[in-house]
Parts: structure tokens; sequence; C-alpha cells
């Protein structure tokens, strides 16, 4: 966007207070860690579920920001020097702009709503469209009501075709996101269980969903859906200009589909349209993506655009988990991997990741051109230049002809220019890089993967991927399953269940977690160095580490009078600050009830009891509920007589995960939120609403055909008397994969279709049967993830998940992906 202060306030018609009211505003912001440009930023003081946005106002004008859309309610004479705008309603002020800014782009809006494949569709649609069109598309998943305002304030005007996602849960929504979008062309893409809580049935939730249809000239639905159909029929009696194409397996569908057929490297799509036979050949093999596929072929076709050329491209398309991954490169340095887009928004958000995942490394970034219109490239490399000074960029690699002909704009930077990616790699530039967070950011075209593959660390091709956009999901899930008032206190112990310490911590740190707990203080030392700020509990400490506790105001956990008394003393007199743990029926470790009055009155004077807490031994199990809530009960009135003589009230918290799922009305001050931040449900099943946030992967790495009597592995446990074709794994016991999960008590996915584990679990290998499935050597093999769950591994190797998440072993590397 692009505005004067004057014009934003005829547009969202508020009362104005005006301190300096000559500016120009290209910014919008509504989150004090994601200002950009200060005095080019608007600040929507939004609320949220949990806190007011007119709560970090200050902290926005203290971090540089003159210009606020407050709330009636705002005392405006704490912002002298500002100009502000107050409004009844401020997400309406920001859904105001953002209509207004879309009524002034004309060229064609691809609306997209549905359960799944949102995200994916919109990506592909880009990757089709993207250079052709200089499309824009919404970034990340950002489809709620604040979400789609901000999306539609980043087109720019040379942009030709924006792709806006809309996603709902609840009525009415889609009436105030139509009003913004109002879509040339809407695609629906799939109805599922995703929200189902929010309506009264599939029926209405697609009618809501329908909403987004109003006036289009083209909607494009999957015509397998009873209740989608239904809501297409409801629009048609009043749309008879629309145009509504359906695609799917039934008869009657206007592309419909035959066969998919399982290939080489890719999947082949039959389909019939106007009684032609038809195929698309697309890389992968999941019904998911199947479904977007043809979501996106349809797209194309009510574009004009079903040829031969962009045909071809399907074969070509990127997963998302391609995008922002993080992983450990040579020479000591940190890649942040986005080779496969590149737009102004794409690498504000890709840069915001790396600074935060890591803070302390200089910033370096890999650039090519982006591809935009011949007029406006002047002004593009402007703004790319102010994006990487605002996030204090220190080293910039830039290639292609369009960014060497601005030079002069990127002054400031220890700037070096290649015509190509190969220019860069035979340089030899990069292998003196080192100590460096590197984000490698390029147009498709570029082949930016080649860099990438140049700098990372030679990996063990097995690796567990942590997707931190899940972990936010679930942190959200759980910050919402308990009152406003009740903190969270997040588990990172146990190398944050094998998902990594740091990052998870800063992931959760800028998510605003209270509190973070680890098993012993070196953990939490590390924490510290790696710059967590968030108060850190110590559930294992002792004397000797003493020191460094109190040098990183790390806080221990306290189970008897002996070790209270001895960190009085050895604190000589210095506040600390300790968690009084209490046994209520766990028997593990903590005072017993009946004495916590009596250890009130001993505590000594520079001891400050931060919490008291307890462990809850069964919370998870419905046949326990009758111990559960005694032991709730007695923790309750324990802290109640030990408050009352101890003069105040520390933080009380009981609930662990299993407890927040089935207790949240016992959530007290603080709850601990464990493996459920993981993606794991304690209760042995699966909730819909939360995200697996690990997948181990790995890959073949021979194929074997044996025939009938030839056995597998040691001991030959595994012969059989049919034809079969083994593939080697290179994953074993020593990274984590229990000896238990062999002999066909495990299966992994690859083109995803299960093969079980055949023969006993070697120390480095496995070994798995892939009769029938159609792979090669260098295919990737999910050991677990969304499809074949941790949860599930758990129960065949008789175990539960968090051993399983825990043994990983250190020696599989870690890579981060999504934008936590």
């Amino acid at each position: 966007m692009q505005y004067t202060w004057q014009e934003i306030t005829e547009i969202v018609k508020g009362k104005v207070f005006t301190g300096n009211g000559v500016c120009l505003l290209t910014q919008p912001a509504w989150d004090t860690r994601r200002i950009g440009d200060p005095a080019k930023t608007l600040f929507f003081a939004l609320p949220g579920s949990h806190r007011q946005g007119s709560e970090f106002v200050h902290a926005a004008a203290k971090a540089g920001v003159r210009n606020f859309v407050v709330p009636d309610s705002f005392d405006v004479s704490s912002l002298d020097g500002c100009n502000v705008i107050c409004v009844p309603d401020v997400l309406a002020a920001l859904q105001d702009l953002a209509a207004y800014h879309r009524s002034r782009f004309t060229g064609p809006v691809i609306g997209i709503t549905g359960s799944n494949g949102k995200t994916i569709v919109k990506e592909w649609l880009h990757q089709l469209l993207g250079e052709e069109f200089y499309a824009y598309r919404s970034p990340r998943s950002f489809n709620s009501q604040i979400g789609v305002a901000v999306s539609l304030l980043g087109i720019e005007p040379w942009h030709k075709m924006a792709i806006i996602e809309a996603g709902i849960s609840k009525p009415g929504e889609m009436k105030r996101l139509w009003r913004m979008i109002k879509p040339n062309l809407t695609v629906c893409t799939h109805l599922g269980s995703a929200h189902d809580e929010g309506f009264e049935n599939r029926e209405q939730k697609a009618l809501e969903k329908a909403e987004l249809f109003k006036d289009a000239d083209v909607v494009i639905y999957p015509g397998d859906s009873d209740e989608v159909k239904n809501a297409v029929q409801h629009c048609k009696r009043s749309q008879p200009l629309t145009k509504f194409i359906s695609w799917g397996r039934n008869e009657g569908c206007g592309y419909r589909m035959l066969d998919e057929e399982y290939l080489k490297g890719f999947t082949r799509i039959k389909f019939i349209h106007r009684s032609t036979e038809h195929c698309l050949d697309i890389p992968f093999s999941d019904k998911a993506s199947v479904e977007n596929a043809m979501s996106c072929l349809c797209t194309l076709a009510a574009l004009e655009r079903w040829d031969a050329s962009h045909v071809e491209q399907f074969r070509h398309l990127h997963a998302l988990e391609n995008r922002l991954a993080f992983t450990e490169g040579r020479n000591g340095n940190y890649l942040v991997n986005d080779s496969y887009s590149n737009d102004p928004d794409s690498l504000q958000v890709a840069l915001d990741f790396m600074v935060r995942q890591q803070p302390d490394k200089p910033a370096c970034v890999i650039l090519s051109d982006m591809d935009q219109s011949d007029a406006d490239k002047g002004r593009l490399s402007s703004q790319i230049a102010d994006i990487l000074k605002q996030k204090g960029v220190y080293r910039l690699l830039l290639i292609g002809e369009v960014l060497a002909a601005h030079k002069e704009i990127f002054t400031g930077f220890n700037t070096e220019y290649f015509i190509d990616t190969a220019a860069l790699i035979n340089s030899g530039r990069l292998d003196k890089i080192s100590g460096e967070a590197i984000l490698i950011k390029g147009s498709r075209r570029f082949g930016f993967e080649k860099i990438h593959t140049v700098l990372k660390k030679q990996l063990h091709k097995t690796h567990l991927q942590i997707d931190l956009e899940a972990l936010r999901h679930n942190f959200r899930f759980f910050r919402n399953a308990v009152s406003p008032k009740t903190l969270i206190m997040a588990m990172v112990k146990a190398f944050g269940y094998g998902s990594g310490s740091f990052e998870v911590a800063r992931t959760l740190q800028f998510m605003g977690v209270d509190y973070l707990a680890v098993a012993f203080a070196d953990e939490g030392v590390a924490l510290r160095e790696a710059g967590i700020q968030t108060p850190i509990m110590v559930m294992n400490t002792g004397a000797e580490d003493m020191a460094s506790r109190m040098q990183y105001n790390l806080e221990p956990v306290v189970f008897d009078e002996a070790g209270l008394l001895s960190m009085a003393q050895i604190a000589e007199g210095k506040e600390i600050a300790v968690h009084l743990e209490l046994d209520t029926g766990m028997h593990r470790l903590g005072f017993l009830p009946g004495v916590l009055k009596d250890v009130a009155k001993s505590i000594p004077a520079n001891v400050r009891v931060a919490s008291l807490f307890t462990h809850l031994a069964a919370s998870e199990d419905p046949e326990q509920d009758t111990f559960t809530l005694s032991q709730i009960s007695q923790f309750s009135k324990a802290a109640d007589a030990f408050e009352a003589v101890l003069g105040y009230a520390p933080l009380r918290h009981a609930l662990n995960t299993g407890g927040i799922l089935r207790f949240a009305e016992h959530g007290m001050d603080m709850v601990r939120l464990g493996v459920g931040l993981y993606g794991v449900d304690p209760r042995a099943t699966q909730m819909a609403d939360l995200k697996p946030v690990t997948t181990l992967f790995s890959s073949i790495s021979q194929l074997h055909t044996l025939q009938p009597g030839e056995g597998v592995g040691y001991g030959r446990r595994s012969v059989a008397d049919t034809t079969r074709v083994i593939a080697t794994l290179p994953v074993g016991y020593a990274d984590g994969l229990r000896r238990s999960l062999g002999n066909g008590n495990w299966h992994v996915l690859v083109k995803g279709r299960k093969a079980p584990i055949v023969g006993s679990v070697c120390m480095d290998m496995c070994m798995v049967d892939v009769t029938g499935i159609d792979c090669h050597e260098g295919d990737e093999v999910v050991i677990f993830g969304a499809d074949n769950t941790v949860a599930e591994m758990a129960v065949c190797a008789s175990t539960i998940p968090y051993e399983i998440l825990t043994g990983i072993s250190s020696r599989v590397p870690r890579e981060y992906v999504g934008e936590g």
C-alpha cells in the first residue's frame, strides 16, 4: 500500500488527532515484533483473544511508530506528537482500508476457500501463473479476518493478478472477507472436518463458504461433495451469469477424473472433459495433491491457459516443504532455504524467520532478480534495499542483470554481483563464508537449489524435520483451551522432546510463552546463551549448579526442606526464586501436602516462591478421573494453607497436556504444556486440532529383488515363499528406530504407500518390503509423520510417544521448516 495520512483518514472515517499529518504510509502493522520501517508504518491496535491491541500501542511508539488507528476508548493524550485515528472498531477500519485498496486494483483476483488445500493451491497457481501475470499471492497462510486484509494491502501497482486465501471458522465471517476480496474467480478446494465445531453442520459450512462465490465470473468447485453442490445450486439461482466449473470422479463433473497411474517419479491423472480424454502429470502421488492439481487445472482452463506449455509446468510443481527450510551449513553457517519464490513480501517473511532463529550471526542474503514488469524495476530494487536495511543484513550476493543495473541502490552493504547462479558457484566465493546466517532467496528460473546444495553440510540421509508453523498452531490451540488469564509454561527439556531446544524456545518466545521448563541447569544455561529471555524453571537441580543458576537467572524446583535451606544459604543473602513441588500421589518427588504449612513458616527471607505445583499421575486416563480430581483437591487445599502463612500468592499449576485436554477448568494460574505442543495427544488418540511437528525422513539406499526362500537381515528372520523387492534404508537403532519395530511391526511410507520393515532393524540400517511400489534408489521415505504417526509407532513398540521422540539420536540432523 502507499497512502498519505490524509487519504487514510478519509478512507477509515474515524475521529482524527493529528500531530504531524504530512507522511506517506506503506506498511500496515498490528504486531510490535514485526515492525519494519517505523516512519512508514501505520499501527492498528487490533483486539486479540487474550490481550487488547491498545496494550501494545506504547511499545510501537517506543519503536518509532508515529501513526496509529486505535479504539475510541484509547487515551490519545499519551501519544503526544503522533497521528492518531480513533474508530469504534479497529478491525473494521483495517478491512475498510483493504477493501478500498482492492477496489483500485484492475487485474483479476482469484479467491480461494475450502477446508484443506487453500495454501498449496495458492502456491501452485503462483508457480503456474506468477511470472506470466506478475501475480501477487497472500503471504503464508494469511486467510483470517486480519490476514486477508493485510494480504490485500500488499498488492503493488506492478501486479497484474492477485491470489488471495479466505478461511473461516464460524458463520458471518465470509461476508466480511468477500467485502474485501470481491474475487473475479473463486476456487473452492475441498470441504472437510476442519472447523466443523463452528457450524451446525457441513451444509451450513458449505453455504457460508459459498458467500465467496458472490458476483464471481467463474466458480471452481469439487463436484463430488454433496454439500458444495447444494451450495452451488443455491448460488446459481441468484447468479445466472456466473460460470460454474466442477471436477471430481462422479458423473456430471465437468472435468471427470477416470484414473491415476503411478509412474516413475510422478502420477498421471487421467480425466475426461467434453467427451475427450486428457492426461495431467504431477510429481506427487497422494490423493490431496491429485485433487489440488485438478483445482489448479480448472483455474487455468477458466483463464484460457490450459495449453501444452502450462500442462508441462505441472510436472515441476514444488511441495510447500521446499520453502523456508532451516538447516546447518558448512563452515559454521546456518541456512534458510527459500529458493523457489522471490518477491518483497516473502523476502521480509524469510528475513524475519532467519533473524528470529539466528539473531547473533551476521546476516547474509543471496538474492536473485525478481520477476516484475520492466517499468517498476527501479522502485522494486529500492523496496528490496529498504527491507534488507531494516533487517540489518550485512552481506549481499546479488545475481541477475536487473539487480546489477541498480548498483547505486544497494549501498551500505558488503555487496558482490554475479551474472547467474553458475558464476557464483564457480567463483569459489561460497567457500569463504563462515559463521553467518545465510538466506537463499531466488526466483525458480535461477535454480538456487544448486547454491543450497553447495552450502549445506553433508547430511546423514536420514533427517528429522521440525515444522515450526505446526508448533505455533499447537501452541495457539492450547492457549485458547484455557482461560485468557492462565499462563503457559512450555516444556523444552530433553532437547525439546527431540525437536531442538534452541529453535523451539525461540519460536515459543516469539509466540509470547510465559515460562519455559528444562530438566537440568546446563540446558537452561544454553538457552540463555542463545538469547532466550523468557523465565526458565529447572526441574532437577542441586547445590553444585547454584552459581550458574544465579548467573543466568534460572529458577530451580525444590522438593524438600533440606534443599530449600541449602539453596538459601549458598545464595548468601541474594534473592532467589524457587518453585516448590508437592507430591499429591505421583510419589516421585515433592513435599507432602500435610507439611507444606510448616514449610511456609521456615521460608528464608531471601527466597521468593515463584510457584507451587504438582504432577498429575494419570490425567489422560478417564478411569483414573477420581484419583486425578483428588490430586487437584489435595493440591488446592495445601496451597491455600501455604499462602495463608506465607503472606503472598505464588503461581499455582497442576495441569500437564492431558490435564489441559480433559480438565481445563482447573487451569489455575498456569499450565505446563509438554508433548501436546509437539502434536501428540497423550490419550493414545490423535486430535484433528493438533498438527504433528516432527517427521522422520530417510531415503532408499539400494533396491534388491529377492527370490522365494531368500532371507533378509541378521538371523534371516524374514523369509518368504514369493519374489520380493526389498529396499535398504540408512536408518537403524543407533538413530532411534527401535529394534522392536522390525519383523513387520512397523511400516514406513514410500510414495505414500505402506512398506513394512522386514527382518531385524540393524544399528545403522533397516530393510523394508516395497513389492508393488514404483520406487527408485534415492526416493524419499517417511519413517513417521502425519500419516504414520509417532503415536501409532509407540503403540507398535509397546512404549509411549515421549520415548520415541526423545530417542531420536543427536546424529540425526534436524531441519526446521515453516515460518516459526
